[in-house]
């Protein structure tokens, strides 16, 4: 006891409280905390669908694969390129059996800018001796948890730089 006495000073004492005293707040937190936790959780998982149907529909289109495609994407499809826009998923059907070039280049990875809305930025050669830059622009929508279901609502594509090589 006496040794404990004279290592602990108060100036000791202090410090250990101040250390501890984060460590039990992170274990025992409040309830708010566990539902804000939750949430986060919920809201993760949303945007990881969200992320998904982005992913499955480059896939799909990289292919060919129509009926993929169509899958994740919802009726009222906004799909706009360089080429044509379309304002419906019937509408579209014809333009998804031509693929879309695979990138040589990604410049910006695809991330989410906005709830429900992701970017990438990607360098194509749709043919030798062209280079073309593009800014590829997707929306997603999600219905309430726990279906969370989400489909494409608008792929937008725009040319940001190049032509001939």
């Amino acid at each position: 006891l006496i040794l404990i006495q004279n290592v602990m000073t108060p100036m000791k004492a202090a410090l250990v409280l101040l250390v501890a005293t984060p460590l039990h707040a992170a274990f025992v937190g409040t309830p708010a905390l566990g539902r804000y936790a939750q949430t986060n959780v919920q809201t993760k998982a949303l945007m990881n669908a969200a992320s998904d149907v982005v992913d499955s529909f480059l896939s799909a289109t990289e292919r060919g694969d129509v009926e993929a495609a169509k899958a994740v994407c919802a009726a009222d499809l906004l799909y706009k390129t360089h080429s044509a826009t379309t304002v419906s998923l019937a509408a579209a059907e014809k333009r998804l059996h031509t693929k879309v070039p695979k990138p040589k280049a990604v410049n910006l990875e695809l991330h989410e800018k906005s709830p429900g809305v992701f970017v990438r930025e990607i360098i194509v050669k749709p043919v030798p001796f062209v280079t073309v830059g593009v800014r590829q622009e997707f929306e997603v929508r999600c219905t309430a948890p726990p279906e969370e279901e989400c489909e494409l609502s608008r792929a937008e594509y725009t040319k940001t730089s190049g032509g001939n090589d």
